[in-house]
């Protein structure tokens, strides 16, 4: 049985996940989009190791966007670990 602290913090962290680790594989131009991405290589949550888990061609946000859609990009270097997020 539950107690009602544990009953609360599973209902106030529903649909909540934390962030993800991953470390950089690759980084390059998509010719289809004129933006950039990057392939990534999820890391274990405790250890930081590599899980062999791999999520191609994630779109990089520009730190600088123009209307014309022209704009700064910093894509990372390979070997960085960034963090993952989902929009």
């Amino acid at each position: 049985m539950r107690s009602a602290a544990s009953a609360v913090r599973a209902a106030a962290w529903a649909g909540v996940s934390l962030p993800v680790r991953a470390v950089v594989r690759a980084a390059y131009c998509r010719a289809e989009t004129g933006g950039y991405a990057a392939d990534l290589e999820i890391l274990h949550r405790a250890t930081l190791h590599p899980t062999g888990e791999l999520v191609p061609a994630v779109p990089l946000s520009p730190l600088w966007l123009r209307a014309d859609g022209r704009g700064l990009y910093t894509p990372p270097q390979v070997g960085q670990v960034v963090i993952l997020a989902s929009v």
